[in-house]
C-alpha cells in the first residue's frame, strides 16, 4: 500500500494548501514517565519506499543512527526501528504530526514527532580518502565544517577490535559542525583498507595514526598548526607511541578511557575487578590471574604454555570467568587455537607500556576515566596517568562520576528523597552520555583546537 503524499490542509477556500508529504524533516522526543529525550527524524522516500534517519540529541555524536525503511501495516500506521524497539506511529497529515509507541517497555515508551523546516545552513562535508602506511593502503573519511578553512583537525582512534570508520565519522559529523574538521579510517583488513586485523601489532597501529596525521598536515584546508587526536579504550596505547614518533607535531590529545599502565598491567587489574564481582574463591581467581600471566610467557614454550592455559579454560568455562574475561575473537582475541598460535594473541602482538612517551608529552592533553569502569580501572589509572603527566602543565585527567567504560549515564527509574512533608519524586531517566564528559571536552577543544575560534 503506497504512503500518503497529499492530503488537504485547513478550510477548503483557505487557498491552495501546500501538499503533504511523509518526506522532509522532523522534531520531538521520546516520552516515558513523563520525562522526555528529545529526537529528530529525517525522512527521504525512493521509488515510494521511506526511509528515517533517527537523531538523538542527548546522545550527542552517539545519537545518530543510518537510515530505516518505514513501512505501513494493516492498521494504516507506519512502523521503522529505533534504538529502542519498533516504532508504531498514526500520521496526522492535517497537523503534520507522527505519534505512536515505541517497542515493549513498561511504563511504556511513546514517540511524537512534529514536521519542521530543516536546519539553517549546509551541512558538514565529507570526503572519501585513501593513503599509504607502510605495506598496506587505507581508506577513510574527512569530514570538514561548511564554512572555508584552514580549519583545526584531529584523526579519531577507536580501541581494541576491528573497527570500519562508522563510527568516527558520526564523531567528526559532530566536531565539525563546531567548526573542527578530522579523519576516520577503517583500521587495517576493515572495511576497504589493506591488510590484516590479525596480524596488526602496536608498531602497525602506531604507523597508520601517523600516516592519518600526514594526510591531513597535507591538505590545504587545514591549519597544520592545530592538528590532535582523539581515542577512546586501547588508543589510550596507540596514541602515546604514535604522538613521540610522530613527524607531525601533535597540538592537542583527548582520551576517552585510555589505560596508562601496561597491556599486562589491565588485563590483570580487569581480571583481579571480574574475580570480585563474580564473588570467586581465591583459588579460582589465583587461577583467572595465572592465565593472564601465560598470555605474556614470552620466555617460555609455546607447547608448554598452551597446555597449560588448556586446563585453566576448562576451569574458567566450569566456573564462569572464561565467558566474562576472555575474548574469543580470533582477531584480537585471548583464546590460541593452536600452540603456534600463541604469538598471534593480541595480548602478546600489543604488549606495550606507555609510560615513558606519555612523560614525554607535552602538548595539552584531556583523559577521561569512567568511575565505576571495570575495563580500564580510574583507581589504578587515574592517579598513574596524573603522575605520568606530571610536568605537563596542560595536563588535566578527569574522573567521571557514576560512569563505565562507555562515559554513560544507564537508563533506570529514579527516586529522589524529599523532606518528609512531600512525597518522594519519581522519574525515568533514559540514557545519556555524562554531561560531565561532553563539558569539559568541549571546553578543552575550544581552548586548544578552536582557540577561540568557535
Amino acid at each position: 500500500m503506497p504512503f500518503p503524499t497529499v492530503a488537504q490542509d485547513g478550510p477548503v477556500n483557505a487557498g491552495t494548501p501546500e501538499p503533504f508529504t511523509i518526506e522532509g524533516y522532523w522534531t520531538g522526543a521520546y516520552v516515558r514517565d513523563g520525562t522526555t529525550q528529545r529526537v529528530t527524524a529525517t525522512v527521504t522516500v525512493a521509488n515510494d519506499t521511506p526511509r528515517v534517519a533517527l537523531t538523538n540529541e542527548e546522545l550527542v555524536f552517539f545519537g545518530g543512527r543510518d537510515p530505516v525503511t518505514a513501512t505501513r501495516t494493516d492498521d494504516e500506521r507506519l512502523t521503522f526501528e529505533t534504538r529502542y524497539g519498533t516504532a508504531r506511529v498514526d500520521v496526522d497529515s492535517t497537523y503534520r504530526e507522527l505519534v505512536g509507541t515505541v517497542g515493549e517497555h513498561e511504563p511504556p515508551i511513546e514517540i511524537h514527532l512534529k514536521k519542521n523546516a530543516p536546519p539553517l545552513g549546509p551541512s558538514p562535508q565529507t570526503t572519501d580518502v585513501t593513503f599509504e602506511s607502510g605495506d598496506a593502503t587505507l581508506h577513510g573519511t574527512v569530514v570538514t565544517p561548511s564554512a572555508p578553512g584552514p580549519h583545526p583537525a584531529l584523526v579519531y582512534v577507536p580501541g581494541r577490535g576491528c573497527a570500519s570508520r562508522g563510527g568516527g565519522v558520526r564523531r567528526l559529523r559532530w566536531l565539525a559542525e563546531h567548526g573542527i574538521a578530522g579523519l576516520a579510517y577503517d583500521n587495517r583488513g576493515t572495511g576497504d583498507s589493506e591488510g590484516s586485523c590479525k596480524t596488526s601489532t602496536i608498531e602497525t597501529e602506531s604507523r597508520d595514526i601517523r600516516s592519518a596525521l600526514q594526510v591531513l598536515a597535507d591538505r590545504d584546508d587545514v591549519d597544520a598548526g592545530r592538528i590532535g587526536l582523539w581515542g577512546n579504550s586501547a588508543a589510550g596505547w596507540y596514541i602515546p607511541h604514535a604522538v613521540t614518533r610522530s613527524t607531525v607535531d601533535v597540538a592537542f590529545v583527548a582520551q576517552k578511557v585510555g589505560p596508562s599502565t601496561s597491556v599486562e598491567a589491565q588485563q590483570k587489574d580487569n581480571a583481579r575487578l571480574i574475580a570480585r564481582d563474580m564473588g570467586l574463591a581465591p583459588a579460582d581467581s589465583a587461577k583467572m590471574l595465572r592465565y593472564v600471566d601465560l598470555m605474556f610467557a614470552v620466555d617460555r614454550p609455546n607447547d608448554a604454555v598452551f597446555a597449560e592455559m588448556q586446563d585453566l579454560l576448562a576451569h574458567g568455562d566450569s566456573t564462569g570467568w572464561a565467558d566474562e574475561f576472555l575474548v574469543r575473537d580470533p582477531a584480537i582475541g585471548d583464546v590460541p587455537a593452536t600452540a603456534a598460535g600463541l604469538d598471534s594473541l593480541w595480548a602478546r602482538r600489543y604488549d606495550y607500556d606507555p609510560a615513558e612517551d606519555l612523560r614525554q608529552m607535552d602538548m595539552p592533553v584531556l583523559a577521561f576515566y569512567g568511575a565505576e569502569d571495570q575495563i580500564v580501572s580510574a583507581r589504578e589509572n587515574a592517579p598513574l596517568m596524573r603522575r605520568l603527566l606530571a610536568d605537563n602543565e596542560n595536563a588535566r585527567v578527569v574522573v567521571v562520576p557514576e560512569t563505565g567504560h562507555g562515559l554513560g549515564h544507564g537508563s533506570e527509574m529514579r527516586t529522589l528523597s524529599t523532606p518528609q512533608d512531600r512525597y518522594d519524586t519519581h522519574y525515568w531517566k533514559f540514557y545519556r552520555v555524562a554531561p560531565n564528559y561532553i563539558g569539559p571536552l568541549v571546553r578543552f577543544l575550544n581552548a586548544h583546537a578552536l582557540r577561540g575560534d568557535g
